[in-house]
């Protein structure tokens, strides 16, 4: 499933095997034999970075994501995402069909109706709850593609320390000063950002 789905996203985003692999610094044999099934246990390093070049989750590209679940299951069962809301309520479809970019945390703490949701949908498919919620719960801030993060390890791939002050009134500014002109990736600034917003809506 990993190479099919490596391949079917970075089909998607049009780019070819040699420029994934100029993009992660890997031979474009690396990424043949990934996609081939010949190299079945990819580092989990070079799949963050094969997964950040593809604008998607690491979760997404092992078939761990809560859609990747569901899709898989649909497609043995002969359903369609509109055939399981019109089971449960039609006006989760939207929901559903959007689900990789939902983040337990920024409901306001009325993330509860979510994985009342996502229980359903795995009673309507067959599936142990657990497992799709299990699922969902790896897109939690700012974990967003593995383990639970402290504020320390968010930064640690930096060689400058913590800011010893956040703006609260601005942390998104704060944080762009802080690593002004510093090698950082858009999207490990827009994951560091989220986790600060996150921690200071904890705080209130």
């Amino acid at each position: 499933m990993l190479g099919k789905n490596i391949k079917k996203f970075r089909e998607n985003k049009n780019i070819g095997v040699n420029e994934l692999g100029r993009l992660i610094g890997v031979s474009p044999s690396y990424i043949s034999a990934i996609e081939k099934g010949k190299k079945t246990n990819p580092s989990r390093e070079t799949l963050d970075k094969i997964a950040e070049a593809l604008e998607v989750s690491t979760d997404r590209l092992t078939g761990e994501a809560v859609s990747s679940i569901i899709d898989s299951r649909l497609k043995e069962l002969g359903m369609t995402l509109e055939d399981v809301a019109n089971k449960i309520d039609p006006d989760i479809f939207d929901w559903l069909r959007h689900i990789d970019n939902f983040i337990p945390g920024e409901w306001g703490g009325k993330d509860d109706i979510a994985y009342t949701w996502i229980t359903k949908v795995a009673e309507v498919l067959g599936l142990p709850g657990a497992q799709l919620r299990a699922a969902l719960a790896r897109q939690e801030i700012p974990a967003y593609d593995g383990p639970a993060q402290t504020a320390s390890d968010a930064f640690k791939d930096f060689s400058d320390p913590l800011p010893k002050i956040v703006n609260e009134n601005d942390p998104i500014n704060t944080i762009a000063a802080h690593f002004k002109g510093k090698d950082i990736s858009q999207e490990k600034l827009k994951r560091i950002e989220k986790f600060i917003e996150f921690t200071l809506r904890e705080d209130e």
